[in-house]
């Protein structure tokens, strides 16, 4: 297999492993049934552009972010990795867990409504696919953080390879998401979106693991 010069040596697991821990992080599957409420009102083609350019945008965030966010810790803020690595595996769990056991916020309903009950032409959708379907809702902290330490982890290419992977896979989940919301109902998104929560769960453990090691090396076995 041909890799460019510049990703140097590739290890697969590592690779594969940050990819789909940032997929997890997007998870798609749970956001459709979100996005069922900000959608209502708009037809085929107009919801398509709406997923469409949602997973577009937060693409772009969290590639720049994973790209500036290393200065960011390390140079602005001064946050030690191994910091960040328990703050970001603590986060993760957490977002798992509230995932799994209450499933959509208040916060996130209330937001739905808002938009399910404005008098304004819904002819803003470019707005709309920008917020709060992008941010905060497909994008959040756990997405941002994850980009960073990915970037730490494998260097700045693989990083950016890895992540446009998970950005990929995630965009096209995205682009036929009203497609997959009229075929298989809010129940199949859902429960792919608990089995993806399980994987993050674990990995948020992990990321508290290595951090704890990365700040006190004496417990590294």
């Amino acid at each position: 297999m041909f890799i460019p010069e510049f990703l140097g040596e590739i290890n697969w697991v590592i690779f594969s492993k940050a990819a789909l821990s940032l997929f997890a992080v997007f998870n798609p599957f749970y956001v459709l049934p979100m996005f069922g409420g900000l959608v209502d009102d708009c037809n085929e083609k107009e919801q398509q552009f709406l997923f469409r350019t949602s997973a577009l945008v937060a693409a772009s965030i969290v590639m720049v972010m994973g790209v500036i966010g290393q200065v960011l810790v390390t140079v602005v803020f001064q946050v030690q990795i191994g910091s960040m690595l328990i703050a970001g595996g603590i986060l993760l769990f957490v977002v798992a867990l509230r995932n799994m056991v209450v499933g959509t916020t208040e916060e996130e309903k209330s937001v739905q409504q808002a938009s399910d009950f404005s008098d304004q032409r819904r002819g803003q959708l470019l707005s709309r696919a920008v917020s709060p379907m992008a941010f905060p809702i497909l994008v959040g902290p756990g997405s941002i953080i994850t980009a960073i330490l990915i970037v730490n982890e494998i260097g700045i290419a693989q990083g950016l390879l890895a992540m446009l992977v998970a950005c990929t896979s995630m965009v096209m989940v995205m682009n036929y998401g009203h497609i997959l919301m009229r075929k298989a109902g809010r129940i199949a998104p859902v429960v792919i979106s608990r089995i993806l929560m399980i994987f993050l769960a674990a990995l948020g453990i992990d990321f508290v693991q290595r951090g704890v090691v990365e700040l006190f090396p004496a417990l590294k076995g």
